[in-house]
């Protein structure tokens, strides 16, 4: 996790959280998503309905410990509301660390992949709507599994209460899919779960392949540009005015070589 700055800050609440409330002016949303799960389902199907039964209740119980409330499956992950940031924050850490403590005898380790936002949600028929839970979930997909990643607004929350041994990396500024407002995102540090993971999967990646691929910077690729024309300009400079002045002696040799066969006819 190169160029990441971490924070060591005690806690200095309690970060068990509280029971979501529809009231609540500003709540914490958990995406959940478990990494490569396709292909996993297409290799040991049987296996995955018995681990997935497992990751389930690991989720839950991290959710409910933390006074968080499961929204809903999604798919092979979660949704989850806090009232707290900070007990989402404990959620992501006790289950990180009970995904990582479990056997998983058939299928090898699952990798989960989860992120925290906070803000308003619209609430309708006990699910939650709106540009925060989208973002949310926008945040969840850039990461990998194992990855716990947060928000600015998330962040923030909880910077002054984080649990013993934890902090966070600041990863910078980032730009995700169909989002018009770029985020800036934190990663969880924990010294006994993973670190280092891949670049983020946004829209920064994607530019930084592109320029990797060409093999140049885009600084570079105007220098080249620039150059390129000065380069154009000078060869038709060069060799255009050479080909007009060829073109001027041709049209003055056939005159000469006409006047020299009206002289001698034989030669025609």
């Amino acid at each position: 996790m190169a160029g990441s700055v971490h924070q060591e800050i005690a806690p200095t609440g309690d970060a068990s959280g509280a029971s979501p409330d529809a009231h609540s002016p500003t709540l914490t949303f958990l995406f959940t998503d478990v990494e490569g799960s396709t292909k996993l389902w297409e290799q040991f199907p049987d296996a995955m309905k018995r681990a997935l039964e497992r990751h389930d209740a690991i989720l839950r119980s991290a959710i409910t410990n933390a006074d968080g409330t499961v929204v809903k499956a999604t798919g092979d992950g979660m949704m989850a509301v806090f009232a707290s940031a900070a007990g989402a924050l404990q959620a992501c850490v006790e289950a990180q660390h009970a995904l990582r403590d479990e056997p998983w005898p058939d299928i090898g380790p699952l990798r989960v992949r989860m992120a925290l936002h906070s803000g308003e949600a619209e609430t309708r028929g006990g699910d939650y709507f709106g540009p925060v839970v989208n973002r949310t979930a926008r945040i969840m997909a850039a990461g990998h599994g194992g990855q716990v990643l947060l928000s600015a607004s998330a962040a923030a929350l909880v910077v002054d209460q984080l649990p013993h041994g934890v902090s966070l990396a600041d990863l910078g500024e980032h730009r995700l899919k169909d989002l018009e407002r770029p985020e800036r995102l934190f990663q969880l540090v924990h010294p006994d779960l993973v670190t280092e993971f891949p670049a983020l999967s946004t829209l920064n990646r994607r530019q930084f392949i592109i320029g990797k691929f060409l093999g140049i910077e885009l600084g570079v690729l105007a220098l080249y540009a620039i150059l390129g024309t000065l380069f154009a300009l000078g060869v038709w400079y060069k060799y255009g005015y050479d080909l007009r002045e060829s073109a001027g002696g041709m049209a003055e040799t056939a005159q000469r070589w006409a006047q020299v066969k009206q002289v001698l006819p034989g030669l025609a």
